[in-house]
């Protein structure tokens, strides 16, 4: 192991669409969605230690300071079983020592900049930045495969978020296909250049559980999307969140979002990730989106101006 400290982004995660295709006997639904990454998100950073340790840090690190709290942000129905209620950092490192990764104790930071429960995979992300970090920093790591094999079990969004980029997943999140967005560079007006595309990421801090919106999910959703091969991010977009409208039964402060963003000047489309609460917003500029982000959080909302990755 390397005697300095190894730091590890985990990008916050945005389903562009999400549709149920059926359910499982064993409860856990059947997805077809469109998954990209932001540039925003946590950070983890390891460092040797005598013995292991977790600490929080960040603008939502009072959220989980529980040494029991877990930021479980799946885009499934089921918990994961057989797993201890712990953050999921710690059941990563658990799982990768199990696995046969050979790495000496360790002081674990996360910091803690996505919201908690918020439907931008947070607590997947981190999970998963754990063990690329785990893997990078280990006397003895362990092979691709083995590493999937453990996000898998950790939960249903960590292998997406292991790989962190664009992505389409389907069956129960298990099935990922790398996804090239067509035209996925804009025409900055302010500088004339090729520019990421930019996403404003929204999120009224109402925690929402995706077991409490599957729970609730009164309709057996619009099925597969079909061919979306040729489509840029707001048609993607588009294409809707099957989860949205019992979403916005459980946290009606969605739908008041959701306007908002759509008002905004330079919004493409807005829509709902994941399993909500958080909103996001594609925009013309980097410039429209700042603006946004600052009128949004004059509202008292939190907001992230930031771009996908």
């Amino acid at each position: 192991m390397t005697a300095t400290t190894i730091t590890e982004m985990a990008p916050a995660k945005v389903n562009l669409y999400l549709r149920i295709c059926g359910r499982r006997d064993d409860g856990y639904h059947l997805l077809d969605s469109a998954v990209i990454f932001t540039a925003f998100g946590d950070q983890i950073s390891l460092t040797p230690a005598t013995t292991d340790s977790l600490t929080i840090t960040g603008a939502f690190a009072s959220t989980l300071n529980d040494e029991h709290a877990v930021d479980s942000d799946a885009s499934n129905s089921n918990p994961t079983p057989n797993l201890p209620t712990q953050n999921l950092c710690m059941r990563a490192l658990t799982a990768f020592r199990d696995a046969g990764g050979n790495i000496a104790p360790i002081a674990i930071t996360l910091d803690k900049q996505i919201p908690v429960g918020a439907g931008l995979g947070g607590g997947s992300a981190d999970a998963a930045a754990m063990l690329r970090a785990l893997n990078a920093y280990a006397d003895k790591p362990v092979t691709a495969t083995t590493l999937e094999a453990i996000a898998a079990r950790l939960g249903a969004d960590v292998p997406a978020c292991l790989r962190a980029h664009t992505l389409r997943m389907t069956g129960i999140g298990d099935q990922i296909t790398a996804l090239t967005l067509a035209d996925d560079k804009i025409s900055d007006a302010d500088n004339a250049a090729a520019m990421p595309v930019s996403i404003l990421l929204a999120n009224p801090l109402i925690p929402l559980a995706t077991k409490d919106v599957f729970t609730h999910l009164d309709n057996n959703g619009h099925g597969s999307a079909g061919d979306i091969s040729q489509l840029a991010a707001p048609a993607l977009a588009r294409i809707g969140n099957d989860l949205a409208d019992t979403a916005i039964r459980l946290v009606p402060e969605i739908a008041s979002l959701l306007r908002l963003l759509q008002q905004q000047r330079g919004c493409q489309i807005a829509a709902m990730s994941g399993s909500g609460a958080s909103c996001f917003a594609l925009f013309d500029t980097a410039t429209a989106c700042h603006h946004a982000e600052a009128i949004l959080r004059k509202s008292g909302i939190w907001a992230k101006a930031t771009h996908i990755i």
